[in-house]
């Protein structure tokens, strides 16, 4: 929200708490500094001691961000916390299945945060005199500690390094991460949720568009693969898979959190078999899950009569709600499809959920982040026999209120769209930036889309 009101309104303070928040849990001991990835929660007011657990669902939502303001200011620290984070889930969460576990656990032989913690005298013993010198004094190990006697890893009091120590810094990370794998691992909670994966899916593929890193996009699609395949449940979603074994059916922000997964990979890709799933598992929602009378969606099937009290929370958690992400997919679907019908029902049902969050705003975060899109969004009209380099300029844009609308033919669009003439005239490639029921003339170049896109904002 910070972000997004940052860039809406030029606001300095709300852009300078975004980036500050950003960094110093980049720069804290709740970041993993040397295999990446970052714990549930800090326990102090410095981000510096976390509670170790690392979670899929927290990590899945740090990544876009790390990536977006990797790509507007350039920053090293925000390019490796998110590099870090898809080296974690790599190493760490990725299953032979091909969709990643749940979590790690914070303790490792009964000890929270041992595998994770160092002394001043375990670096002596792994380095050189020198070396342990340079990474004590980056990292805050000292003899004494920072925690129990023991060392968390933490950039909170030291400058950014020279480019030159950065690199020794970086092959001294990767020795001790080499050690630190020697150590008796915390365990793994190997089950496969649906919503998790659907976030960190479509986490992967926003950041891989915006660092231009298409080996995230794979690894992105075989998550998708296994998920959309192996735990469907019908039209719908089961909600866990471990062994062999799904628990089904599946809540309501599985669904809406694989709809986004595959519209995300859609816009990367231009495959329509992902539009395809984004919008059943869509009408899945609207059928199954919707209430008839208020219009919000449950947590569980309208025809499940197995509780005694359904719940029907529009809230964010630890995770944002199903309302909030179904509002924003099927905003993107209307987008997409340029059908009045469609952009009706995304409409009617973001009216249903303001109504909710305007009890309680704060805690409504990805209500209000749809409503951003709903008044604020600009769609890019890609149009053309050769698209695909507009697709990567417009991937890398660090806005978040841009929807990619793939128009490999005219007859795709109805003929009252804005773009519908224009993307007639668009020869071998263009992108038109619409708004509002009206377009611009057509970028025919894609390094000048960046340019026209901040000028349409």
């Amino acid at each position: 929200m910070l972000w997004r009101h940052a860039e809406r309104n030029a606001d300095h303070d709300s852009r300078q708490a975004a980036n500050r928040t950003l960094e110093q849990m980049a720069r804290g001991g709740i970041h993993d500094h040397l295999g990446g990835g970052f714990a549930r929660y800090a326990v102090d007011e410095r981000w510096l001691v976390p509670h170790f657990e690392k979670m899929l669902c927290d990590n899945a939502q740090l990544l876009p961000l790390y990536a977006l303001e990797a790509a507007r200011t350039g920053d090293p620290l925000m390019l490796q916390a998110a590099e870090g984070i898809v080296a974690w889930l790599e190493r760490d969460m990725l299953l032979p299945e091909g969709a990643f576990a749940a979590s790690l656990d914070a303790d490792s032989e009964g000890e929270e945060g041992k595998f994770y913690v160092w002394t001043a005298a375990e670096l002596a013993q792994l380095l050189e005199t020198d070396d342990a010198a340079l990474f004590a004094q980056h990292y805050d190990v000292s003899a004494e500690g920072n925690w129990e006697g023991h060392a968390i890893l933490n950039r909170l009091e030291t400058p950014d390094p020279s480019p030159e120590i950065a690199t020794v810094l970086a092959e001294l990370r990767a020795s001790l991460l080499t050690a630190r794998g020697k150590r008796v691992p915390p365990g793994r909670d190997d089950k496969i949720l649906a919503d998790w994966n659907g976030l960190m899916i479509s986490g992967l593929v926003r950041a891989a568009g915006l660092l231009r890193r298409k080996d995230w996009v794979a690894l992105a699609a075989n998550a998708f693969r296994f998920v959309s395949e192996s735990m469907a449940d019908g039209a719908g979603l089961a909600h866990s898979y471990r062994d062999g074994r799904l628990i089904a059916p599946g809540f309501a922000l599985d669904h809406a959190a694989m709809a986004e997964a595959a519209l995300a990979l859609h816009d990367s890709t231009g495959d329509q078999h992902y539009f395809a799933f984004a919008r059943n598992w869509s009408r899945h929602l609207d059928r199954y899950y919707r209430e008839a009378d208020s219009g919000p969606l449950r947590m569980t099937r309208t025809d499940s009569a197995e509780l005694p009290v359904i719940p029907r929370p529009t809230h964010d958690d630890a995770v944002p709600n199903a309302n909030g992400l179904h509002a924003a997919n099927l905003l993107r679907i209307a987008a997409q499809t340029g059908l009045p019908e469609d952009r009706a029902q995304a409409d009617c049902f973001l009216t249903a959920i303001l109504f909710a969050a305007s009890r309680a705003p704060m805690v409504h975060g990805s209500v209000l982040n749809a409503y951003d899109l709903a008044r604020n969004g600009i769609e890019i009209v890609l149009a053309g026999l050769d698209r695909e380099a507009f697709r990567e300029a417009a991937l890398a844009l660090p806005h978040l209120t841009t929807t990619l609308v793939d128009c490999p033919n005219p007859d795709g669009l109805p003929a009252d769209h804005p773009a519908h003439a224009y993307a007639r005239q668009a020869g071998n490639g263009a992108a038109f930036i619409c708004r509002h029921g009206g377009c611009l003339p057509p970028v025919t170049e894609p390094n000048r889309l960046a340019e026209a896109v901040s000028a349409a904002h």
